[in-house]
């Protein structure tokens, strides 16, 4: 247990991760009606922003793994939360609907690769 306090950046660091994710692929759950409102998408419609990532996840998380399994993980970690960010700002300023399911399809590899 020599040195364990020294391994909370990276716990912080972890967790600020997990909760970026984590909110990025729910918040849109509440708002799909306004979002395909806003759009001119139906609410069925504008719910592909929540089945995109959850397809893409399940296919790039075992992908990835072994794509990258010689890259460092801290590595990957932060490039995952850059992507993340990425995707996050293309959402934010969407003229259309697309770009919207772009992003989300860039958060669902996001979410394999993190996890």
């Amino acid at each position: 247990m020599i040195g364990a306090q020294g391994n909370w950046p990276a716990v912080l660091a972890v967790t600020a991760g997990i909760f970026s994710i984590v909110t990025t692929e729910i918040l849109p759950i509440g708002l799909l009606t306004p979002i395909g409102a806003e759009f001119g998408v139906s609410t069925g419609t504008a719910g592909l922003m929540m089945t995109a990532p959850g397809l893409l996840a399940a296919v790039a998380a075992p992908v990835v793994t072994v794509a990258t399994g010689r890259v460092d993980r801290r590595a990957m970690a932060c490039g995952s939360v850059l992507v993340l960010a990425v995707a996050d700002f293309l959402a934010a300023v969407a003229s259309a609907y697309w770009v919207v399911v772009v992003s989300r399809v860039v958060v669902g590899f996001v979410i394999g690769a993190f996890w």
